[in-house]
Formats: structure tokens, sequence, C-alpha cells
């Protein structure tokens, strides 16, 4: 893979600011996380978040990515070796 896809070209990132020149975002490729925030008065506020990333992070669920692999690796030799078939002894 000469160029990796990166977050930016992601059909799941989201951008929503620039932090010191490099714009960052949000991965939304799952479902979000929860988390416990710091004690409030009225007592702890559970809110969500998503993973920050940079523009130019990277990670091997890029559709791009996923769709190299694939060209690269012919699925059905790959189910072979997970999966014995019948004419594999």
């Amino acid at each position: 893979m000469a160029d990796k896809p990166t977050c930016k070209t992601c059909p799941y990132w989201e951008h929503y600011d620039k932090d010191e020149d490099v714009d960052v975002g949000l991965c939304r490729r799952l479902s979000p996380k929860t988390r416990d925030m710091t004690e409030l008065s009225a007592g702890t506020l559970e809110t969500v978040w998503w993973p920050r990333t940079a523009d130019f992070d990277w990670c091997g669920e890029h559709p791009e990515i996923i769709s190299q692999v694939q060209e690269k690796y012919n699925p059905t030799e790959i189910g072979r070796r997970w999966i014995p078939s019948k004419e594999t002894p």
C-alpha cells in the first residue's frame, strides 16, 4: 500500500476542530463508550464519548484498507486456512 487511507478520508470520521494546525475529529465507526465524569454537586454525570483522532491517523477499519486487503488476499484462501473444508485433509 503506497498511501494508507487516513481518518480524514474515512466515512466514519467527523471533523470538529483544529488543534495546533492539525485537524481533529471523532471516529464514529463503533457505538460510543460510556464514561463517568468527575463528581458534580448532584452526583456523577454519565456521558458518552467517541475516540478523538487526528486527520493523519489511520486504522484497519477504514473501508479502503479493508478492500485493499481483500484484493490482495483471496477470501476463499483465507477461509480455508481458518475453517477446514471437506476437501482439506
